[in-house]
């Protein structure tokens, strides 16, 4: 008895955990600090700061921020393949051009302008809608030029979130063609049977013959 009671006891808190793993990683927005990424380039974690939750955040370069070759690389895992929603926190101060590149499952590379506050302890995000694979992605924050080539100023990044909107659409399942039903087989109608001229004649002859019997009988 004891030992079914355990049983069912480790049952129910193994559907628990897995409930709440899948409704946490689906349904809720996951947060990834900056600085857990991997940094190169100019890229630098600046730590010991009032203005941020963790006290850490990232610049993409050393004091001009403008290093061409600065990136922050992250893995990321999605339950499963779809479009998400991404929330990525930043401060720019206003007073200089700021932007930004984001590179996805090294795709596309997508520049974004960004826009500025009065000072650094004010926080923005900037929203990205983008389609993730199931499992392992990569995501790059990198810094970016303007359009005459030159480099322009990034900004400080905290952390950034991401949230499953729409779950992939599997492809449809093509039915196999339906099977004709096979022709219904119809015995075929005899002909009506027609006597043969001999045969006609010899029952007459029968006939005749009989007639003439029984008038013989008669007289």
């Amino acid at each position: 008895m004891k030992i079914r009671k355990s049983i069912l006891i480790i049952a129910f808190i193994m559907l628990f955990v897995m409930t709440s793993a899948i409704n946490v990683s689906a349904d809720r927005p996951v947060r990834v600090e900056a600085e857990t990424g991997v940094l190169t380039g100019g890229a630098n974690v600046q730590g010991g700061d009032r203005w941020t939750e963790s006290g850490e955040y990232i610049g993409m370069g050393p004091t001009d921020f403008t290093v061409e070759s600065s990136k922050a690389t992250f893995t990321i895992n999605a339950p499963v393949a779809g479009t998400y929603a991404f929330e990525i926190f930043y401060a720019a101060r206003e007073g200089s051009y700021r932007k930004m590149d984001v590179i996805i499952n090294d795709g596309e590379r997508m520049s974004f302008n960004l826009e500025t506050a009065e000072d650094w302890d004010t926080w923005m995000s900037l929203s990205i809608t983008h389609e993730l694979n199931e499992g392992a992605n990569t995501i790059v924050f990198a810094s970016s030029l303007d359009f005459d080539g030159d480099l322009v100023r990034t900004p400080n990044i905290d952390y950034f979130t991401f949230v499953l909107v729409e779950p992939a659409v599997l492809p449809a399942i093509e039915e196999a063609p339906p099977v004709a039903p096979a022709p219904a087989v119809t015995a075929p109608t005899p002909a009506p049977r027609t006597a043969d001229p001999i045969t006609l004649i010899a029952i007459g002859a029968i006939v005749s013959a009989a007639g003439v019997i029984i008038a013989k009988k008669r007289k």
